[in-house]
Parts: structure tokens; C-alpha cells; sequence
């Protein structure tokens, strides 16, 4: 049996947001607010066989929208969209479960094998939520060696989907892309909807590594990545979660969005992983993320 507590304060004066759904209003945002989020959680796992587990989870979350600091022209999120679901926050603390089957040889440099998470969470108004929704999730990805171990090719795909009904989701619980996680040439929560789908790729290469004193082994990897992906909501969706009060309804695209870069693997002994990622889009140009763990 595993278990996994953590928690969190989150706070950021000015959260950009770009609107609802598939669209192309980027690179700028249409609007800023003050972003909080409380967050504790709770996970207990199961291994059923060396490469499957079980999980059990729970978590409390809160989140308050607020004006916060705007700047220029920019408008705050709470004035020109007041009737946007969840405009000012809300109680969302899911219960889920998940199985998750990962048989890759390593952790901080796999070079072969599966990783695949399947998740399901319901945030029911009996929890104490403000809204009710489910949440279906996929995230599978495979490392396939070449030739030489010092190369390895790795695929993802992944998916989202959001069961509620009209206004039951609020806009910051949405499916998103955009930001180190997924699509990496985009800014953080670009595209948000109640549906989507992600695929990438990641060319890695073994540059060289050295001991760090008598501390640690370190292992730097160059990477080459690209992501495709998109985001759905319908035009009915869009103007229920707006309302009649919007400045405006950005346009929804059928645009799959596409990014590509460079980036580095850090890889510190057998358990800390750093990557520093540099994604080019059609709405940035050398977009960076510094953050811990793969992508996948």
C-alpha cells in the first residue's frame, strides 16, 4: 500500500485568460483577475502486480475569483465577464479513482515501456461543491529505444472529458491545454473546454553525465518535442457560460494547435528530474518552462 498528503496555497494577482473554447484570440489575453486556490489531498494506492496499481482519492479544493491587479486596457475578468460560470470562485473537492499501469525500466532516464492512467473524479454538490460535474481522464504514453541507448522516441496521447450539465462546470475546472504540461509553445491554461485531446512526441538523446562530488550522478539529455492538440465547447456551451452580459464571445476555431522546440533533461541520482523546455508556436516565439518531472 502507498499513500501520498500534500496541500497548497496558491495566489497570483493577475491570471491571464483567454476566453473559453478552440479560439484565436492569443497571444493576448482579453482579460485579468486575482487567482487563490486552497488545496489538501489524499491518495491511497494499492500495487496489484509490480507494474499496476489502484488508487483511491480525495481531495478538499477552494478557489476565489477576485478583480485583482489590471494594467493598460486589459479589463478584469469580473467585470467584462460577470456572468461566466464561476466568475467568483467556488468550493470543487472530488473524490476519484484511477488505475494506473507504468512498466518503464527507470525512473529519472526510462528508455522502454508503458505509462497509462486512466482517472475518473466526481465533484457532487453532496461534498459541500458549489457545482457538480464528472471528470473522465487518459493519459498513455510509450518510450521505444533506437538503435543506440543513448537515443530513445517517446509518444503520448491523452484525454479529457467533462460530464455536467449547462453550468455546472466552472471555467478554472475546465479541460486545458497550454503551459509546460502539454501544449508547451502556448501560455499557461490557453484553450479551455469541456473536452480534449493532446498527442506528443519527444526525440531524447543521452549528452553526457558526471558525478556531482560524491553527492550524486548527474545525466544530461538534449530533447526534441512537438504537440498537437485541441479543446471543445459548442456555441450553446459558449453562450450559457458567458452570458448576456459579455463585452464579447471570442470565435471558436477548428484549428488543431501545433508546437515544437528544444529542451534539456537534468537528471540528479535516481529521483529528481528538471527540464528546461522552449516551445515556438503561431502565437510565441520562445515560450520557456523550468519545472521538475517528464512530461511523460
Amino acid at each position: 500500500m502507498l499513500l501520498l498528503a500534500g496541500g497548497e496555497l496558491k495566489t497570483d494577482p493577475q491570471v491571464e485568460f483567454f476566453g473559453l473554447g478552440n479560439n484565436g484570440v492569443g497571444p493576448d489575453e482579453i482579460s485579468t483577475n486575482r487567482y487563490t486556490r486552497n488545496n489538501g489531498r489524499l491518495a491511497v494506492a494499492w500495487r496489484l502486480t509490480p507494474s499496476l496499481l489502484a488508487v483511491l482519492s480525495g481531495e478538499f479544493n477552494n478557489v476565489r475569483i477576485k478583480r485583482g491587479d489590471v494594467s493598460g486596457d486589459t479589463p478584469s475578468t469580473v467585470d467584462a465577464f460577470p456572468n461566466l460560470v464561476g466568475i467568483h470562485g467556488g468550493q470543487t473537492s472530488p473524490i476519484g479513482v484511477a488505475v494506473v499501469y507504468d512498466d518503464r525500466d527507470e525512473v529519472t532516464r526510462p528508455i522502454e515501456g508503458w505509462n497509462v492512467i486512466g482517472k475518473y473524479q466526481r465533484i457532487d454538490k453532496a461534498l459541500g461543491n458549489r457545482f457538480e460535474f464528472n471528470r473522465w481522464m487518459l493519459d498513455a504514453s510509450y518510450l521505444y529505444p533506437l538503435p543506440t541507448r543513448r537515443q530513445v522516441l517517446g509518444v503520448r496521447l491523452a484525454g479529457e472529458y467533462i460530464d455536467s450539465r449547462r453550468r455546472g462546470t466552472p471555467f478554472f475546472e475546465m479541460s486545458s491545454l497550454g503551459g509546460s504540461d502539454d501544449l508547451r509553445g502556448y501560455h499557461q491554461y490557453r484553450f479551455l473546454g469541456k473536452s480534449m485531446i493532446l498527442v506528443g512526441a519527444e526525440y531524447r538523446v543521452k549528452v553526457f553525465d558526471f558525478d556531482l562530488f560524491t553527492w550524486t550522478n548527474v545525466k544530461i539529455d538534449g530533447v526534441a518535442f512537438a504537440d498537437l492538440g485541441r479543446v471543445w465547447l459548442d456555441h450553446e456551451e459558449l453562450v450559457a457560460s458567458y452570458g448576456p452580459g459579455a463585452l464579447t464571445i471570442p470565435h471558436t476555431s477548428e484549428n488543431v494547435r501545433f508546437d515544437g522546440g528544444p529542451g534539456l533533461r537534468f537528471a540528479f541520482g535516481e529521483a529528481v528530474v528538471a527540464r528546461l523546455d522552449v516551445g515556438f508556436s503561431e502565437e510565441a516565439q520562445g515560450r520557456a518552462y523550468f519545472t521538475f518531472g517528464h512530461t511523460f
